[in-house]
């Protein structure tokens, strides 16, 4: 386990299963995985387009136990009538194997709007806070316990943030929301296809294709998935050919787009087509379609449909090809487009059908940790020297005024450039004479071997230096492979700001100028904290776009194309006549570092667990401070509440990263964007579960990002506590504080399974 990066109760430790999200889709990972590269997990469940849930989805409630699969309710986003919507659905999972879908809902359960919204409630959707949002974080049985078995004819109770305004309730049977046809026989609607995959794209060079495929590919191989790799010819290819053999499920059959190789054909289909007839392939990926031989593709693609395999496109295109080129003409034939930007979603729903265009990442490369000492003795580095390392694509000659003022000022900056031929060091060498400069870089290697070996030498140094070039801010749906590749390597990565580098916040740290990139450079050789804050957040990134999650995204695309699954409608939930059953309390009042804070503006996003016939509902209360606050109430039926405390019960503290280390900060901040001061920080959206002594909350913790955090409170001294307790200072005596689980990954709506 990585425990910089990675922190749970040691008790839920190889037995505890967890559900997050990372939008735009759901994470789930046992946490006797752990100790594998893949902390985050795999995916669960994506958006699925042209449906209610289509822009994203996260964990709700945690799951109930029934005897048909874990009942989840879960929400999703999408649009009506061209505005964002917030509704709940639902998900069965296997018992045994919680990973496995059984069910999912094609309509939603319950949405903004309906026959049945109290007047009120309605006018809160159409004027609160955050308008047309339902939002549950808690879900209980109506008459049992929370830990007891549900069967069809029991009831739940779904509690729902209206418009981050109020408290509602819904209520349901369990034959309502598992289809009957379901209830028969939950296994049979398992879909879990066998799948035999060819991807057909750039491989073993230096180029922002493979650097996609080749981790994507190397994870599934590992995890016993059939993958067969179908490349360009070495004379043909895209991207700078690495020195590397090929692996055995490699075969290369066609030259890149435009390119023409003496004596082959542009592409020969025959070692893809025995594939499919011998080994079963089921799914061809085409990977950057304007870099295939599209003529001859156009021809083939018919013949590969009709032997019943399924075809997706990997776009990697920054923008739309002209309306009649061939792109287009290949795309009938394809079964789903796959985007990793935002930006191609929309220009491809101008000439492709949106319901069957998907959203994924663009992966990493895994995180390594590589000793430096070792790393410089085997490269014949030196090993005391500040090495500032820049290589690949990017520019040399730009950034080296900065970099040699820098050597300069300090003698211990060694600067190291890795160029892929001869001829391209003796350009670098002769234009930085051209400009003046008597010593050029330190070092200039010609490298262009694997991955691998790249690793090696970025372990090596202090610092990367990616920059473009002065004035070079990319067009269109573009993103730096390169830095997705090394971000997880150890080495601070620095680089000039662009479009390029939209897709990195505060993982990278970015420059505009010269005097930029010095002050870049000074700061993390010389401020340690700051470094090492800076790589625990680019390892964070690498994590959540780890190989495993974003191949399994992948995974679940090529699964709704190979054996899509009709699902049966569900029936919907009923309103509670008398909603809301909670709305904020705007004079009470607490002490905080010795003045009065009212805190319930708002209340919304109720937890709740149902314990000895008495529903406890822990509910996210945000204050006239800005600070969101957990408090308590409690009800004998689940609708009408019987006793509510004037505090809260659970507190954020700045350790544990519930609070900015700037308040005032982050006050003005929002007074300067928004108008208004909402959301500063706090502890928000708690869900509750109970695992043997315990009841664990995860909840989000505000601080300086949205993340996932885990607190616990021995069940006895729960109960105690809402007896004997009178306030919230004592209840903070009775909480353990777990801190967010993945830091400092940007990540909520966080979800346990029952133990």
């Amino acid at each position: 386990m990585d425990r910089e990066f990675m922190k749970i109760f040691p008790e839920l430790a190889g037995r505890a299963i967890l559900i997050h999200r990372i939008p735009p889709d759901m994470q789930i990972v046992s946490m006797g995985d752990l100790e594998s590269s893949n902390p985050v997990g795999e995916t669960f469940m994506i958006p699925r387009p042209g449906s209610w849930d289509s822009g994203k989805i996260g964990a709700g409630a945690p799951p109930l136990k029934t005897e048909f699969g874990w009942l989840q309710i879960y929400h999703g986003v999408g649009t009506r009538d061209g505005e964002r919507i917030y509704s709940l659905g639902v998900v069965l999972s296997d018992l045994e194997n919680p990973r496995r879908i059984i069910y999912r809902s094609p309509n939603p359960i319950i949405e903004p709007g309906g026959e049945d919204e109290t007047d009120e409630e309605r006018s809160y959707q159409l004027n609160g806070w955050v308008p047309n949002v339902v939002f549950t974080c808690g879900v209980v049985p109506k008459y049992k316990d929370s830990t007891e078995t549900l069967n069809e004819d029991d009831e739940i109770l779904v509690y729902y943030g209206v418009a981050d305004e109020v408290i509602c309730v819904a209520e349901g049977k369990v034959a309502d929301l598992i289809p009957e046809e379901v209830r028969e026989d939950p296994k049979r609607w398992i879909c879990e296809p066998q799948m035999r995959i060819a991807v057909m794209g750039s491989w073993n060079t230096d180029g922002g294709v493979a650097r996609h495929t080749a981790p994507i590919v190397e994870w599934l191989r590992d995890h016993g998935y059939h993958v067969r790799v179908f490349t360009h010819y070495r004379e043909a290819p895209h991207g700078r050919p690495l020195e590397v053999e090929d692996e055995e499920f490699v075969t290369r059959c066609y030259a890149t787009a435009g390119r023409k190789v003496e004596g082959l054909k542009p592409l020969d289909p025959d070692p893809l087509l025995r594939a499919i007839d011998e080994e079963g392939i089921n799914l061809l990926l085409l990977e950057d379609l304007g870099m295939l031989p599209c003529e001859e593709l156009l021809d083939l693609l018919p013949k590969i449909r009709s032997k019943g395999v399924k075809i997706a496109l990997l776009n990697h295109d920054n923008k739309p090809k002209p309306e009649g080129h061939i792109f287009w003409r290949c795309l009938e034939y394809v079964d789903a487009v796959i985007n990793f930007l935002p930006e191609q979603n929309e220009f491809m729903a101008r000439f492709y059908p949106r319901e069957r265009i998907y959203l994924t990442d663009f992966p990493c490369h895994p995180v390594l940790r590589i000793d430096k000492l070792g790393a410089r003795r085997k490269l014949g580095l030196p090993e005391e020297k500040r090495i500032i390392l820049t290589f690949g694509e990017y520019d040399f000659v730009t950034p080296f005024r900065a970099l040699s003022e820098l050597r300069e000022e300090d003698p211990r900056i060694y600067l190291l450039a890795l160029v892929y031929d001869e001829e391209e060091r003796r350009k670098l060498e002769g234009r930085l004479k051209e400009l003046g400069f008597e010593r050029g870089y330190d070092e200039i290697r010609i490298e262009i071997s694997s991955w691998m070996r790249r690793a090696e030498y970025v372990a090596a140094s202090d610092a990367v230096v990616l920059d473009k070039g002065e004035g070079v801010e990319g067009e269109g749906a573009v993103l730096s492979s390169t830095c997705f590749q090394i971000i997880g390597w150890g080495t601070p990565v620095i680089a000039r700001e662009n479009r390029f580098f939209a897709p990195f916040r505060w993982e990278v740290l970015k420059y505009r100028d010269d005097e930029g990139l010095k002050d870049a450079i000074r700061l993390v050789l010389n401020d340690e904290r700051f470094r090492e804050e800076l790589l625990s957040k680019a390892r964070s990134f690498a994590y959540r776009n780890s190989p495993g999650r974003v191949a399994t995204q992948l995974l679940e695309v090529f699964k709704a194309i190979l054996s899509p699954v009709r699902y049966p409608p569900c029936g919907r939930l009923r309103r509670f006549p008398g909603n809301p059953i909670l709305k904020p309390r705007p004079d009470a009042e607490i002490e905080v570092n010795g003045g009065k804070v009212k805190w319930e503006r708002l209340v919304y996003n109720a937890g709740a667990i149902r314990i000895g016939g008495i529903t406890y509902i822990l509910y996210r209360a945000l204050g006239y401070d800005g600070i969101s606050r957990i408090g308590l109430a409690w009800s004998r039926d689940g609708l009408h509440i019987d006793g509510r405390l004037p505090y809260p019960i659970l507190l954020p503290e700045l350790e544990y990263h519930e609070l900015p280390r700037d308040e005032e900060e982050r006050r003005r901040d929002h007074i300067r964007n928004y108008g208004i001061c909402r959301e500063i920080g706090g502890c928000e959206d708690p869900r509750l579960t109970l695992i043997g002594d315990y009841i664990y909350v995860t909840y989000t913790a505000y601080g300086e990002i949205p993340q996932l955090a885990l607190a616990r409170i021995k069940l006895d001294d729960f109960l105690r506590g809402v007896r004997e307790l009178s306030s919230a200072d004592e209840w903070m005596r009775l909480w353990e504080k777990n801190g967010p689980i993945f830091y400092p990954l940007d990540d909520k709506d966080g979800v346990l399974f029952p133990g």
